[in-house]
């Protein structure tokens, strides 16, 4: 019974960093593709920011940084990034969501960055389960191997 639970604790830590690493992609692609990220992400650096869009040092200090990358197998960069970015509204919609951007690489778009910025991990882990069944399986078939994430203060 231990060996069902580890394996499905695993499966679920797979599947965050999976979504994890797919947002990283996808912010890297939306960057190369779109100048801006004004109709992708409101409060990117290119859109203006109201003094209450601005985090506060409190909320600075409690938030929590994900960087996720995704490397799409050659000529499979552009469909992942639209997969990726597909559910880009899931994850900024989920509670505890402060900021993500996707990212595109400029030398290589096969790569892409999804950078999420949460209130704390656990906000995180619990915004998996928002993500549409399949779209880990499709992700996956469209990677070159499976995406690597960590978290940051």
């Amino acid at each position: 019974m231990n060996k069902i639970r580890h394996a499905h604790g695993f499966l679920f830590i797979f599947r965050c960093t999976a979504i994890a690493g797919l947002v990283v992609v996808l912010s890297l692609a939306i960057s190369c593709t779109h100048p801006t990220l004004d109709e992708h992400n409101p409060k990117s650096e290119s859109a203006p920011v109201s003094e209450s869009a601005t985090p506060s040092e409190s909320e600075e200090k409690m938030s929590i940084t994900r960087i996720n990358q995704f490397t799409a197998n050659p000529g499979s960069g552009d469909e992942l990034f639209e997969l990726i970015d597909s559910f880009m509204p899931l994850i900024r919609g989920s509670d505890g969501c402060i900021d993500v951007q996707i990212k595109r690489g400029v030398d290589d778009p096969d790569k892409i960055l999804v950078i999420e910025v949460w209130r704390d991990k656990e906000a995180h882990i619990a915004s998996a389960k928002n993500v549409p069944p399949g779209t880990f399986e499709k992700a996956m078939e469209l990677m070159s191997g499976p995406p690597s994430g960590e978290y940051y203060n």
